[in-house]
Parts: C-alpha cells; structure tokens; sequence
C-alpha cells in the first residue's frame, strides 16, 4: 500500500511539474487555451477533493491562464 501512495504522489507530481514546464513554453493560443482547460480541470479537482490552499493557488494560476488567453 505504501508503494501505491508513494507511485501515485510522485506521478502526479511529475505531471504538474510537466504542466509547469509547458506552459513556461507556451507558444500559441490554441496551446494556452489547452492549458487553460487543463487548469480547470486542476482547479475542480482541488475543489472536491483537496484542501482550500492548494484550491485558492490553482484558481489564481487559472484566472491568469484564462487573462492571458483571452488577451492574447
């Protein structure tokens, strides 16, 4: 069970890592717009099932995803 925990944690891990470094290299707005959407689903995940800090630092780096796409 403790190796479970551990493989689960350190996978997510490396996909929010990977989701960073992705949109650090965002180069298009139909990319941002993926990312955008990608933050969203973050963002409803941590809504249900996270506490309110990890929920309150997602939404901001959704809303500016979502500014910049929009202003792009």
């Amino acid at each position: 069970m403790w190796d479970a925990w551990l493989g689960f944690n350190l996978s997510h891990s490396l996909g929010a890592i990977l989701f960073g470094v992705v949109c650090i290299n965002v180069t298009s707005k139909s990319w941002l717009a993926f990312l955008a959407m990608v933050s969203v689903i973050y963002l409803v995940l941590a809504i249900r099932f996270w506490f309110n800090l990890p929920a309150i630092a997602i939404a901001t780096a959704t809303a500016c995803l979502l500014i910049a796409w929009v202003t792009w």
